[in-house]
């Protein structure tokens, strides 16, 4: 099982948000990442967990 992310994010700044998304503390490693479907934005992320009804909402932490 594999973790999915959508960028909504500009060509030149899909780097930088890759990094982001990764060095958060929610999705820091790969067992954390597992079996979830994340839509990165500039707001922050959406995500669908497996297993679970409706989606979850995150900001960006300073």
């Amino acid at each position: 099982m594999n973790c999915v992310v959508c960028l909504t994010v500009g060509q030149y700044e899909t780097a930088s948000f890759i990094r982001r998304f990764l060095k958060h503390p929610e999705f820091d490693t790969q067992s954390k990442r597992r079996g979830t479907v994340v839509r990165v934005s500039h707001t922050g992320m959406r995500v669908l967990h497996i297993h679970v009804e409706g989606e979850e909402k995150m900001e960006w932490r300073p």
